[in-house]
């Protein structure tokens, strides 16, 4: 095989016995899964959009990224067979997910996205924003206006498209800066989360190492935001132990 290209970005890798395969695979991986009935999976791309467009959608162009309209037919090629593959396994805590990252800016430039493109032509559960492009306005001194406005154009979309946009998830947010500013924008974030029927989000990241995204300290404390999240989400207990037996689940 090819190691040194991306094949499900390429139409021609979809072959009637390489999608068959690539079903099968995702078939018996939801089975596996389907094994821990106490937990959900989501089994997802990251941030589609930047693949589209040869690793960057921020400034692309045709001939930055000649092969943008051939990567989005495969692309759709790759969630369908995805899906069916897990479908088929019948495994009711897993979930296939399409993932996008760009909301405005393809749009706006007259380009083909995954938002717009993907998602009304391929069958999905879940929908996944990673959301850099609306929550970093919130540097700028933004009140929630652009992620509020964005999440409900995302979900107009997905309305419009007979998708289910209650099951509309953030595939990733997160902030740097000094630990009051991080926490404030976080805590902002989960309100506007919460008042927009979002009910999953993924915080970047787990550990924080040399920066302040994170929600554990590398000793295995619970940051400022890390707190605030486990008193949000958890009610209660949020010591050392709560970060130790946390931090061991995700590592595995």
């Amino acid at each position: 095989p090819d190691c040194s290209s991306k094949q499900y970005l390429d139409p021609a890798f979809y072959t009637e016995p390489n999608t068959a395969a690539l079903e099968r695979e995702y078939e018996e991986l939801a089975r596996y899964l389907g094994n821990f009935s106490d937990k959900i999976f989501f089994v997802s791309n990251w941030e589609g959009d930047h693949e589209l467009y040869c690793g960057q959608a921020f400034g692309a162009t045709p001939s930055r990224c000649p092969t943008y309209l051939q990567s989005l037919e495969a692309f759709r090629k790759w969630i369908t067979a995805r899906t069916n593959g897990i479908r088929r396994a019948q495994a009711s805590n897993v979930y296939s997910v399409v993932e996008f990252n760009i909301v405005n800016y393809l749009w706006d430039q007259g380009f083909p996205s995954v938002l717009y493109d993907v998602i009304p032509f391929t069958p999905a559960d879940y929908y996944s924003y990673s959301s850099y492009e609306s929550i970093n306005a919130l540097y700028g001194g933004d009140d929630g206006t652009q992620i509020r406005t964005d999440l409900s154009r995302i979900q107009q979309v997905l309305s419009d498209a007979g998708r289910n946009p209650g099951n509309l998830i953030i595939g990733e947010f997160g902030f740097e800066g000094n630990r009051e500013e991080v926490l404030a924008k976080n805590a902002l974030a989960a309100q506007i989360f919460t008042e927009s029927g979002i009910r999953h989000a993924f915080i970047w990241n787990l550990l924080d190492a040399g920066g302040t995204f994170g929600l554990y300290e590398p000793s295995g404390d619970l940051t400022a935001v890390g707190e605030y999240f486990c008193e949000l989400w958890n009610g209660n207990d949020c010591g050392p132990e709560f970060a130790i037996t946390n931090i061991t689940a995700a590592e595995r």
